[in-house]
């Protein structure tokens, strides 16, 4: 979509033939208008991912305050996960997932020395702090499928999300 000159929403809708996972990627577009008007200096990308009959898209925003660093503002996710029994615990597993994929993409290194892992708990083990956690949307689209997976799918579209951010960044 960036080398097409695109918005990826516009870039995708084309593409996608399946009425639920058109309408997340539309339930995501209208969530994440504030990306029309970000302030100077931030960066947004989004990505979609499919797993477990779970159609996610996740939107975030980043900032670069100093080089070197990357700072995520906030993300916005929908899910579509079929019926869902309790809405407060999808949101928190969505939650969750993000939590884990941006630790993942973020920190996710253990090197070793003489064969043996330096990080080997969560006392030496980088992972994203309080004061670092983006602001988290979850959004829910109705649906009268099966119940699906929550937790899992939110964390395979985060990376490419934060990637298609930074690359924006980069390209400014």
């Amino acid at each position: 979509a960036q080398k097409a000159g695109k918005d990826p929403f516009a870039f995708r809708y084309p593409l996608i033939s399946d009425a639920r996972t058109t309408a997340v990627l539309l339930a995501a577009d209208n969530l994440t208008t504030w990306r029309k008007s970000l302030p100077a200096g931030h960066f947004w990308g989004m990505a979609m991912a499919q797993w477990f009959g779970t159609i996610v898209c996740e939107v975030v925003e980043v900032s670069q305050p100093v080089a070197g660093s990357l700072k995520i503002h906030r993300v916005a996710c929908v899910v579509d996960c079929g019926t869902v029994i309790n809405p407060n615990q999808v949101e928190a597993q969505m939650q969750g997932g993000i939590v884990h994929g941006l630790n993942a993409a973020l920190f996710g290194q253990v090197t070793f020395t003489a064969g043996k892992a330096n990080q080997t708990n969560v006392r030496n083990y980088r992972m994203i702090r309080i004061g670092e956690m983006p602001q988290i949307t979850v959004q829910i689209v109705p649906s009268s499928n099966a119940p699906s997976g929550t937790g899992e799918p939110a964390v395979p579209p985060i990376a490419p999300a934060l990637a298609n951010a930074y690359s924006r960044l980069l390209n400014q």
